[in-house]
């Protein structure tokens, strides 16, 4: 973790869902940790963001032990899990940035969306920065996405998707 020491806040990307309004960075606190993370508390409580309180977190990444520059670290897109978001428009910049990564959504992410990225090697976990720079089909953790998503036709769902389907 020496790599990581914890900061005490980080950035995270707001993508709205309308093409024409700009991608945002924004910064939350690192000290609620995992228990009372921020970025979370920030987005339920934030209808400015058009999220609400029901999030859908959906893992772009994953920690891996593998040794590298992405070593320990993920990145994940939080979404409105409401159900009525289905009236609210696809998200164009985030679905391109997922088929990037060589993932398949079964589904369209509608409205907007915050991707954010963190540090978890099973003793710390802390938010690390996600910044609009890494937000390009060509940025380094895409291309690593991309090549580790090969022929594996990953998927792009949501927690809720999932439950949804174990609860069928």
């Amino acid at each position: 973790m020496a790599a990581h020491a914890a900061a005490s806040s980080f950035a995270y990307v707001y993508i709205p869902a309308d093409a024409n309004e700009p991608m945002a960075e924004h910064s939350a606190s690192n000290q609620g940790g995992l228990e009372n993370d921020d970025l979370l508390v920030q987005l339920r409580g934030s209808h400015a963001m058009g999220m609400g309180p029901n999030i859908d977190i959906v893992a772009m990444t994953v920690p891996s032990p593998k040794p590298g520059p992405f070593q320990h670290l993920a990145v994940s897109l939080y979404k409105s899990g409401n159900t009525g978001a289905s009236g609210l428009p696809p998200n164009s910049r985030v679905m391109g940035l997922m088929s990037a990564c060589g993932m398949v959504s079964p589904e369209p992410h509608r409205g907007p969306c915050v991707i954010s990225r963190y540090f978890d090697d099973d003793d710390a976990w802390l938010r690390v920065d996600f910044k609009l720079a890494d937000c390009s089909s060509d940025a380094s953790w895409v291309l690593a996405a991309k090549a580790s998503n090969a022929g594996r036709g990953a998927k792009g769902s949501s927690l809720s998707s999932i439950l949804n389907m174990q609860n069928a």
